[in-house]
């Protein structure tokens, strides 16, 4: 390199000295730690005083006071810089951690849902891995690399490994049955994980951390929905979704219920009106008025629902009753699920062929739509109209609030009898029609001792979103974000908006396919092709230097 260019380098890195020290003890003053950004300041310092003493000799001789140090002290300080640098990269090489993950759906990386979790961490969690050696090394291995991406967004991770062939007493202690066995803690709460997949470890964060137990009770006894069973038409991954994070779900008879407290027995069920939830799940026969009595001082005393109608239901040989179950509930609050079906004439806006299946535009203004993936996509099918009565529109939380809509383009088919026929002026409705929404209110009559409580609903115009069939319901395999939307209803309705929404990670299974002749060719460019450049290369550089 030139020497006139060197020491015009050296020079401004002289002029990097003094900011970076500034930069540094600021950094050392404000936050008291040592860690990665005072570690990257000190390697630019370290270089810029190379630089610049390597440059400069004449000036680091005047500098010092002594002619004789010369090109020696120069030497010296070289030196001790470059032991420095190695120093600092081996720390921060211990620091930081440099992953890079190559899957096309991310599976060795942790999601941002995960990472919201560890940002959230006030308390450390004790994790404490159980596995045995004598098995291999597999086991154990696939959970350090999990907890490593874990540890590199949190200090809160205080992680422990126990071979279980070495260290039998700590498995008796821990009461540890098979291994592997990721035990979390926090105080007195414990999670054991026999998994290592990330949904687990995250739920298991999630419920060392939280002493509240939220229940969901899916109403039965009225030709509901199945919550267990396989099928199009069940709740079972509705179910599954809310387990994973962190409710508690069961099913519940009207009859059998009181509210105001916790289960005191088997026989009747007490609901707190402060965090569980009731869901109707497309009931269709109709409720005794005791039944209706009970939900709505569940209700009143600031109880929260999902009601999730099934229009067609009144179409079939169904007794026409069922269309007054769920709306001799909500007339307390002047709200009604309309008779009819949805029709989605915008083809933009619809599955093709198939009017009755649309995506409905959702409307800003509710905690319900935060944080749903990007470009989400929610689909609705055979959906009736959400209407609310008198009820004013809000966007502050209280009231009335939209939550997805149809186009203008659209409208309610009301005689479901003849729903191949068009637009019919004198008894359909014009869209664009409210499909979702959620309404909110001061509870009417609180339990004694409590203050603050609100009633809180959730409407939907169908079931189907909510239910197993993969095309429209919460599969999250499917490529819509109903999974989301169904559990942002959910946290909303417990208040608890600021929830995460894990969702199950979907393996990497897709193949490189490669035809005979993409084969032959990787096989002799690496067989042959590659010795033969190698050859090539040094018979070239051979006659160069001849």
């Amino acid at each position: 390199m030139n020497r006139a260019l060197f020491r015009q380098i050296g020079n401004i890195a002289s002029y990097l000295i003094v900011p970076l020290v500034i930069a540094g003890a600021i950094y050392l003053i404000t936050y008291r730690r040592f860690d990665t950004p005072i570690i990257v300041d000190l390697i630019l310092l370290a270089i810029a005083v190379i630089l610049w003493a390597s440059s400069n000799p004449i000036t680091m001789r005047g500098t010092l006071g002594k002619q004789i140090v010369g090109s020696t002290v120069s030497a010296v300080i070289i030196g001790i810089a470059a032991v420095g640098i190695i120093v600092l990269l081996n720390v921060l090489a211990q620091r930081v951690t440099v992953r890079t993950d190559l899957t096309n759906t991310q599976q060795f990386s942790v999601t941002n849902a995960t990472t919201e979790v560890l940002k959230k961490l006030k308390e450390p969690v004790k994790v404490t891995v159980f596995y045995d050696s004598s098995q291999g090394d597999t086991s154990r291995r696939t959970v350090e690399d999990r907890l490593k991406e874990y540890s590199s967004r949190s200090d809160k991770l205080n992680v422990t490994y126990v071979d279980a062939s070495f260290d039998p007493a700590k498995v008796r202690d821990f009461n540890i049955k098979a291994v592997p066995t990721v035990v979390f803690q926090q105080g007195s709460q414990r999670e054991d994980v026999s998994s290592t997949d990330e949904q687990s470890f995250t739920r298991a964060i999630l419920r060392v951390q939280s002493n509240i137990d939220r229940r969901v009770f899916f109403v039965s006894g009225h030709g509901e929905r199945p919550i267990q069973a396989s099928g199009t038409d069940s709740f079972s991954r509705a179910v599954q979704a809310l387990t994973d994070n962190n409710y508690k779900v069961d099913t519940i008879n009207l009859l059998n219920f009181s509210t105001g407290g916790t289960i005191t027995s088997t026989d009747t069920l007490k609901l707190n009106p402060a965090g569980d939830v009731l869901v109707f799940g497309g009931p269709r026969s109709p409720f005794s008025d005791q039944e209706k009595q009970n939900a709505l001082t569940f209700l009143k005393q600031g109880g929260k629902a999902l009601f999730l109608d099934d229009p067609l239901a009144s179409a079939s040989n169904l007794p026409v009753e069922r269309r007054d179950n769920l709306n001799d509930i909500l007339k307390e609050y002047d709200l009604k699920f309309t008779s009819g079906l949805s029709v989605e004439l915008d083809p933009q806006r619809r599955v093709p062929n198939n009017p009755l299946i649309f995506i409905p535009q959702t409307v800003a203004g509710s905690d319900v739509l935060r944080n749903l993936p990007d470009n989400a996509i929610i689909l609705m099918a055979q959906s009736t109209q959400v209407d609310k009565g008198q009820n004013k529109l809000s966007t502050e939380g209280g009231g009335f609030t939209q939550l997805l809509q149809t186009s203008p383009n659209s409208f309610l088919k009301t005689d479901l009898q003849n729903l191949s026929q068009g637009f019919d002026q004198a008894k359909d409705v014009r869209g664009p029609l409210t499909v979702a929404a959620t309404y909110q209110a001061a509870a009417k009559e609180p339990p004694a001792g409590t203050q603050n409580l609100n009633t809180r609903l959730a409407l939907m115009g169908s079931y189907l979103f909510a239910s197993d069939d993969r095309s429209v319901g919460v599969d999250p395999a499917s490529g819509t974000s109903n999974y989301f939307f169904f559990l942002n209803t959910m946290n909303w309705l417990t208040e608890t908006n600021d929830s995460v929404v894990i969702a199950p990670r979907d393996q990497d299974a897709k193949p490189f396919p490669i035809n005979q002749s993409q084969g032959s060719f990787i096989f002799w460019s690496t067989f042959l092709g590659l010795p033969l450049l190698v050859l090539f290369v040094g018979v070239a550089v051979w006659w160069r230097r001849r």
